[in-house]
């Protein structure tokens, strides 16, 4: 089934003035695959698990559908029926129902609770902001986005944009191909001084250019990033995983691996999760590197610690299995597939397919049927 279709949202999407008709979005129920190009795209960046966490506007997992939609068109209804009671709801009220239609992908429900919360002078935080903006990039609508995101640079706007906020946009254009246009965003987050320069923007972009092959505009980005930054060590490990790819698809293996070495060796101040670990993962497996790989992999599976110290997620054991399965060793990524239960990680229907097809095209027959 297509997932979005141009024409089908252009009288839904034009603004906050129509009027949203509910049903209009009655697709993506679990998976937001809506601000891709590409199906194949979507399902690349999903069985990573590597994007940023946009403040909490994403979750690993989703919840199944039946009791917890029903659960949230109560308590949608009863924001709109709070409105007009002794008990009138705050933006905070609001801004948890909007976060849970969005983590379910009710586009046209967030539209409409969106609306109504507008026209009943329902003040807005730039979280509330954050949040219509995710939706109008998941939708391919960022020509819109970027409208409601000019309204915060207006000098009589009650809030200016967030770190979050550019996040979300510059990613929102990158997913929808406009990776020039994100660059010149970047640079607008620069001369507004509005935030400082952020790292998790520049590896959005990075991220665009690895994706894009041109790996000496990877390399740029990240010394432009450490110039605005003052020249020091940038200590949010999320920028390294690009920067060794950028290394390496420039054929610069030793810098990527004194790289490597230099931020996550002994002493380092260099901060890692699990999704900038991801990326590190990712950079080692698709290289060849596989015993690095299973020593970082190792490293992080002592260091997880949750709630304390989260550094392993679905993401995680989906990069090892392709970093076995390009080694050709299919039966050690079958076994860290399936390892995924100890640290409470549940593989979804992406991590299924991705694994099936790796061992379906080098015609392992009986253990992708198995799986």
């Amino acid at each position: 089934m297509a997932l979005a279709k141009p024409g089908f949202f252009s009288h839904h999407l034009r603004s906050l003035k129509p009027c949203y008709a509910l049903a209009a979005f009655p697709f993506a129920s679990h998976h937001r695959l809506l601000s891709f190009a590409t199906p194949e795209e979507a399902a690349a960046e999903r069985r990573l698990r590597i994007e940023p966490p946009l403040s909490s506007l994403r979750h690993q997992q989703h919840p199944p559908a039946s009791s917890a939609s029903n659960d949230l068109d109560e308590a949608a209804l009863l924001v709109r029926h709070s409105i007009y009671s002794n008990c009138r709801p705050t933006i905070f009220t609001a801004n948890a129902v909007l976060n849970a239609l969005l983590r379910q992908s009710r586009y046209a429900d967030l539209l409409s609770l969106h609306r109504f919360i507008t026209q009943a002078n329902v003040a807005p935080t730039v979280i509330t902001v954050n949040l219509l903006l995710q939706a109008y990039c998941d939708c391919r609508k960022t020509d819109i986005a970027l409208e409601h995101f000019r309204l915060l640079l207006k000098d009589d706007a009650p809030f200016p944009p967030s770190p979050t906020t550019y996040r979300i946009v510059t990613k929102g254009l990158i997913d929808n191909g406009k990776l020039d246009q994100a660059l010149e965003f970047k640079d607008d987050m620069l001369a507004k001084a509005f935030v400082s320069p952020d790292p998790l923007v520049y590896n959005h972009l990075m991220w665009g250019f690895v994706k894009k092959g041109d790996h000496d505009k990877v390399v740029s980005l990240y010394e432009e990033l450490l110039e605005k930054l003052g020249g020091g060590k940038i200590l949010d490990g999320i920028v390294y995983g690009n920067l060794m790819k950028g290394y390496l698809g420039k054929g610069m293996e030793k810098e990527a691996m004194e790289t490597y070495h230099d931020v996550l060796g002994e002493g380092s101040k260099v901060r890692f999760g699990a999704v900038s670990y991801n990326q590190v993962l990712d950079a080692l497996g698709r290289t060849g590197k596989l015993e690095e790989a299973i020593a970082l992999f190792d490293r992080m599976l002592k260091e997880h610690d949750p709630p304390r110290s989260i550094t392993v997620n679905l993401g995680t054991y989906n990069v090892m299995a392709d970093a076995y399965c390009l080694a050709r060793r299919f039966q050690d990524a079958i076994t860290v597939f399936g390892r995924m239960g100890e640290q409470k990680c549940t593989p979804d229907a992406l991590s299924y397919n991705n694994l099936i097809e790796q061992l379906g095209r080098n015609k392992l027959v009986a253990e992708a049927e198995e799986l």
